[in-house]
């Protein structure tokens, strides 16, 4: 309230608070309708995002830059460019992803001058391969899929692992995060001409943890936009596609065994043979009866061994005395008797 003056007609000073109170109103009322359009348009922002559904193609995009890496093109607004990946030889696709789907990707990139300019210049600077892939399936908004590189640098070739596990985080259709890193397999040989072939296993998870995900919370895709099943021809080896298909898995796993034979390949290690003893330890019982018939001369299994094993060696010796002793006494009855 503003400053109340006596001198002034009562009148004016009513129409003040009047006009201030007006006002007063006028910003309240603004400011809730601001905060009501402000949520409501939160919500209808929000709402567009679209989730994706279990086995929706997500591709991925590489940052364009320089053969050397050292530059990153960007637009009239300053935004960095992105660009599909590297299209994988065999299919001609760039690299992609089914959501939600665990799978055993094989990708062979062709390696021309400006690639592996850009491949050695990041083993150079332990730097990471930019991609990136969107968060739902409107793309509106994107995050990143560092793709982590492990190899050396020679004067004319590098080397690469070219097993590389892709990990992705999901919730109810929606990315929380991904990455790719390579690990101990096979270093390939790569230079301009060349191809490397990258493998490995695509894992998907539940939430921020390592839970494995589930599909039961990720939207299924309408009937209406499922595509048809495929239809089997009278040959019964299924539709052109299918064909097309094992032959472009196979032709790329033929690749893959080829250069993985022409690589330099890791050491790997051997399988460990169970341990057998070339001289087993011999048990009391077996070196008794070894002093018994080796050292002292006894007949395995006799009445003699049998007691030298019962009462030791030395009883063994005594009854050995004992019996040579009676043979003789039995000869000498035997002469005389002829006598």
């Amino acid at each position: 309230m503003g400053f109340y003056d006596p001198l002034q007609p009562r009148t004016s000073a009513v129409t003040g608070r009047w006009q201030r109170l007006s006002v007063l109103i006028v910003f309240v009322a603004l400011s809730i309708g601001n905060l009501v359009n402000a949520h409501g348009g939160q919500q209808h922002e929000h709402a567009q995002f679209l989730p994706f559904s279990v086995g929706d193609q997500v591709e991925v995009e590489c940052l364009l830059t320089s053969p050397n890496g050292t530059t990153v093109y960007v637009d009239q607004f300053g935004n960095n460019l992105w660009g599909p990946s590297p299209p994988c030889a065999d299919t001609g696709l760039p690299l992609s992803f089914r959501f939600g789907q665990e799978s055993e990707f094989v990708c062979r990139w062709v390696i021309d001058d400006d690639m592996y300019i850009l491949l050695r210049n990041l083993l150079l600077t332990k730097g990471t391969y930019q991609c990136r892939i969107p968060l739902s399936k409107d793309k509106a908004f994107y995050m990143p899929v560092p793709m982590n590189l492990w190899g050396g640098v020679e004067p004319a070739h590098i080397h690469i692992m070219n097993h590389m596990n892709f990990v992705f985080h999901s919730s109810e259709g929606f990315f929380l995060g991904a990455t790719a890193y390579p690990l101990r397999d096979n270093f390939q040989l790569v230079a301009p001409g060349y191809s490397l072939t990258l493998h490995g296993p695509v894992s998907w998870f539940e939430g921020h943890r390592f839970d494995p995900l589930h599909l039961s919370s990720v939207p299924t895709p309408s009937i209406q936009a499922s595509p048809p099943p495929p239809e089997a021809d009278s040959s019964g080896e299924g539709s052109h596609q299918d064909r097309m298909e094992k032959q472009i898995l196979s032709k790329a796993m033929a690749k893959l065994a080829e250069q993985n034979g022409e690589g330099d390949t890791a050491p790997t290690a051997k399988p460990i043979a169970p341990e057998i003893p070339l001289n087993p330890r011999p048990t009391r019982a077996e070196l008794s009866e070894r002093a018994c018939v080796q050292e002292y001369g006894f007949v395995p299994g006799g009445w003699v061994t049998t007691y030298c094993l019962a009462s030791g060696v030395g009883g063994g010796i005594l009854a050995l005395v004992l019996f040579r002793g009676f043979w003789l006494t039995e000869g000498l009855v035997e002469q005389r008797k002829q006598k």
